[in-house]
C-alpha cells in the first residue's frame, strides 16, 4: 500500500493536465455540433414542442454522462479517483440533507399547545 508521503502528487497532477487537454481537444467544435442539434430538434422539426426538446436534449446527456462516468471508472486510471469522488459527493449530499432537516427541526418553534374546552363550552355543545 501506497503511503500518503511517498505518493508522487507531481505525477497526479501531469496526468491530470494531459487528461484536462485531451478533453479540451476532443471537445473542440461541440458549440456547433449543440447548435445544430438544438436546432434541428427544436427549431426545424414541428414533431417536438419546446418541452419535448428539452426532454430530448435532457436525455443525451444524462446517457452521455453515464457513458462517461463509466469510461471514467473502468477503462481509465482515473478509476479509483473517480470512485473516491462519487463515495465523497454521495456522503456528503446524505449529510447535507440530514443537517438540513436538523437545522429546520432546531430552529422551528415548538407549536402552540392545544386548549382544551371548557366545562362550560362542553355543556353549550351537548345542549
Amino acid at each position: 500500500m501506497v503511503r500518503r508521503n511517498d505518493f508522487d502528487w507531481e505525477a497526479v497532477l501531469e496526468k491530470l493536465e494531459r487528461f484536462m487537454k485531451e478533453l479540451e481537444d476532443r471537445s473542440r467544435g461541440l458549440p456547433e455540433k449543440r447548435r445544430a442539434l438544438n436546432h434541428y430538434l427544436c427549431e426545424g422539426s414541428s414533431l417536438l414542442s419546446k418541452d419535448q426538446c428539452v426532454g430530448v436534449l435532457l436525455l443525451i446527456g444524462g446517457v452521455l454522462g453515464i457513458v462517461l462516468y463509466g469510461w471514467l471508472v473502468f477503462l481509465t486510471e482515473w478509476s479509483m479517483l473517480m470512485l473516491q469522488l462519487t463515495g465523497f459527493i454521495a456522503v456528503a449530499a446524505i449529510l447535507s440533507i440530514l443537517s438540513w432537516i436538523e437545522y429546520t427541526l432546531a430552529s422551528t418553534p415548538p407549536p402552540k399547545p392545544l386548549e382544551e374546552p371548557d366545562a362550560k363550552e362542553l355543556e353549550e355543545e351537548e345542549s
